[in-house]
């Protein structure tokens, strides 16, 4: 068999920079919600956006944690089994 560590080099690559580039924009577009939450005057209005950013942003935190989670366990049970015959 041929060695595949170029290919899981690239696709290394790959992977890691689409998850940087897509949370960097979900960074950023959160940030640009949270200055506009902070600059509204409406007491009211500001703890409704709190209350529905807040929920969002926690669900979209569980989702890549998870992801993450599930990517770190599935690479370590890989690489563990390496040495394997």
């Amino acid at each position: 068999c041929s060695s595949t560590e170029a290919n899981e080099l690239v696709m290394s690559v790959i992977v890691g920079t689409v998850v940087i580039v897509s949370s960097l924009i979900i960074l950023i577009s959160y940030a640009l919600i949270l200055f506009n939450i902070l600059h509204m005057s409406s007491a009211e209005g500001w703890f409704k956006a709190i209350g529905t950013c807040g929920s969002h942003i926690i669900i979209v935190g569980l989702f890549y944690e998870f992801g993450l989670i599930t990517h770190v366990k599935l690479s370590s049970d890989w690489y563990m089994g390496q040495g394997k015959l």
